[in-house]
């Protein structure tokens, strides 16, 4: 079991530039969704259950943020099929600390 974030744009993000830039947040799982449809780029983003924690859930937020404001993503909280916002993060704050 983990917790699991859909993200999505509309901007084909640089996947390098991100990729070394998620390498940072060692807590936190993620990977690119390649197929594109109706011209939105996806990114799968997962906090795996051994890594719960307060650390996690930081490292979800900083994360989070980079990715809305720098590279205009959507973030969506799959358990709840909510987007992350600034009530929904309190939500996560409960489930992953």
């Amino acid at each position: 079991m983990a917790y699991n974030f859909l993200c999505e744009t509309t901007t084909e993000p640089n996947w390098e530039k991100l990729n070394k830039l998620l390498k940072k947040y060692n807590h936190l799982e993620s990977f690119p969704i390649l197929e594109a449809s109706d011209e939105k780029f996806g990114l799968a983003i997962s906090v795996p259950m051994k890594n719960v924690g307060k650390s996690a859930y930081k490292q979800f937020v900083h994360v989070n943020k980079l990715l809305r404001k720098k590279f205009k993503f959507t973030v969506y909280d799959m358990y709840y099929g909510k987007e992350v916002d600034k009530e929904h993060i309190k939500v996560i704050r409960r489930e992953i600390i």
